[in-house]
């Protein structure tokens, strides 16, 4: 049976690392807009939130999602959004809790600073005992549970949107901070009502 080298073992497994970068970054190339780059199992919470006027920084899913580009990955077993410490994001927090919303304590608030500034990040873990393999199709149930029930109850929230609300990219932020940043920012997403009343008729308003 063929044999190789430490040298050779070494060597193989530099240029596959440099073979998955490039893909990487082809994959970043291809997506334009933030729309396109947040997780899409949360996107809608995102947009909701943005339209509530919470000012989203960073989010995750907490899991990997059918058609997902190849340079996602994720924090496995926790989705979140990242909110700015406002008057509307401590609403929304109280109005969640007040709620009737199912599995509704899953979803937690953490006061918080991110790199000097003032956050609250609502966040859900969705490890399952005996489906904790990240690779399991049944790794992502309970995330798609907690998000979707999350999502329903920020659309009933439609009363109180902004007619339209510009979604900047943080990662421009800190591309322009940070000399070394990697991660290129997308072009800003432009978030309307309308839109999403269109897509919910039955759930909100």
């Amino acid at each position: 049976m063929p044999s190789i080298t430490d040298e050779e073992l070494l060597e193989f497994n530099r240029l596959k690392s440099l073979y998955k970068q490039s893909l990487i970054r082809e994959s970043l190339d291809s997506i334009a807009t933030l729309e396109q780059d947040i997780d899409e199992p949360i996107k809608r919470c995102v947009a909701a939130l943005a339209l509530l006027r919470c000012k989203p920084l960073w989010s995750c899913c907490g899991f990997d999602y059918e058609s997902q580009p190849f340079h996602k990955t994720n924090m496995y077993g926790l989705a979140y959004v990242m909110l700015r410490d406002n008057r509307h994001t401590r609403h929304i927090a109280n109005l969640l809790r007040k709620s009737t919303t199912l599995f509704k304590e899953q979803w937690q608030f953490r006061n918080h600073i991110n790199d000097g500034e003032k956050v609250i990040t609502i966040y859900a873990r969705i490890k399952r005992d005996g489906w904790d393999d990240k690779d399991s199709i049944h790794f992502s149930e309970l995330g798609a549970t907690y998000i979707q029930y999350l999502e329903e109850f920020l659309m009933s929230l439609s009363g109180e949107f902004a007619d339209e609300v510009v979604l900047t990219d943080t990662n421009g932020l800190y591309k322009k901070r940070f000399k070394s940043w990697q991660y290129p920012p997308k072009r800003e997403w432009v978030i309307k009502k309308s839109d999403w009343v269109s897509e919910f008729p039955n759930g909100i308003g």
